[in-house]
């Protein structure tokens, strides 16, 4: 028969706590409690140094990433300075390229202009030869006929480049390179005087044979002819007794005396209020202006 054992004192829930033992623990809690201030005060500290650093390195970023953007902004001006240099450049060429093409079509409309006028001249010769014909023309007369219209454009296009100069001395001495020379220098002077900026010429030559106390004429070529046709049409302003003359062609010549030697009969047969004029390159008989400038 097991013997009861009273119950141990402090233990159970509704015993009574051991009143002699709680000065051991109580100390222990009240000691603990006492440090737990200053591992408060460690963290704050630790803390507030954390939030420190974390404050300098975000503000080191920023500033390096500040200058970052600041080169990176510096660079993409430059490169947009050096292109905007690239296009004004770019737009300069294509403004020089722009009135180059318009001087160009300027001239090709000019040659085309020049071009029916010399057809209208060679289609008045013509018909001026085909009246002074009785016969009947042959296929073979006029296939050499339209060559001959072909070759004659041609050379009158070529021509139009070209001046003629009268009155201009001509040295007698057996030197040509000097002749040359002198003449050279002479229509330079000519020319400059008319048109400053007037170019060189490419060929300068007398033309027919030399003949002592005769001075021959000069032949004058240029480049384009805007030139001769410059010079011809402003010679007023040189002040030496030179005349300056279209070169023409062997058949412009002979029309020229043609139409001459009918103004002289015409003026014989009581006609005086005629002239020679020139209408859209081509020399014409017309009547005279009156002093008003009425076309009679």
């Amino acid at each position: 028969m097991s013997v009861q054992r009273s119950p141990i004192r402090g233990s159970g829930s509704g015993s009574e706590p051991d009143l002699s033992s709680m000065s051991r623990y109580d100390a222990f809690v009240g000691q603990r409690k006492r440090k737990l201030p200053d591992m408060e005060v460690d963290v704050d500290s630790e803390l507030q140094k954390y939030r420190q650093d974390m404050v300098s390195l975000l503000e080191k970023s920023t500033e390096n990433q500040n200058i970052q953007i600041a080169q990176l902004i510096r660079e993409e001006l430059a490169d947009i300075k050096k292109e905007i240099r690239c296009i004004k450049i770019m737009n300069e060429n294509l403004i020089q390229e722009n009135l180059k093409l318009r001087n160009e079509l300027s001239e090709i409309k000019n040659s085309h202009k020049t071009m029916q006028e010399q057809i209208y001249s060679l289609e008045t010769d013509l018909h001026a030869l085909k009246s002074n014909k009785t016969d009947k023309p042959t296929e073979k007369s006029l296939l050499s006929c339209n060559e001959d219209t072909v070759l004659e454009i041609q050379q009158r296009i070529e021509r139009q480049k070209n001046i003629v100069i009268a009155g201009i001395h001509e040295l007698q001495n057996n030197n040509l390179e000097q002749r040359q020379s002198y003449d050279r220098n002479e229509v330079l002077k000519l020319t400059k005087s008319i048109f400053s900026e007037c170019p060189d010429p490419i060929k300068v030559f007398r033309l027919g044979k030399n003949k002592s106390g005769k001075n021959r004429l000069l032949k004058v070529c240029f480049t384009t002819a805007e030139t001769a046709k410059y010079l011809l049409q402003n010679q007023q302003k040189n002040s030496c007794n030179i005349r300056l003359y279209s070169d023409q062609t062997p058949a412009q010549r002979n029309y020229m005396n043609h139409l001459k030697e009918e103004l002289d009969r015409r003026e014989k047969n009581g006609e005086l209020d005629l002239t020679i004029k020139y209408i859209k390159n081509v020399p014409k008989i017309v009547k005279k202006l009156p002093k008003n400038g009425a076309q009679l």
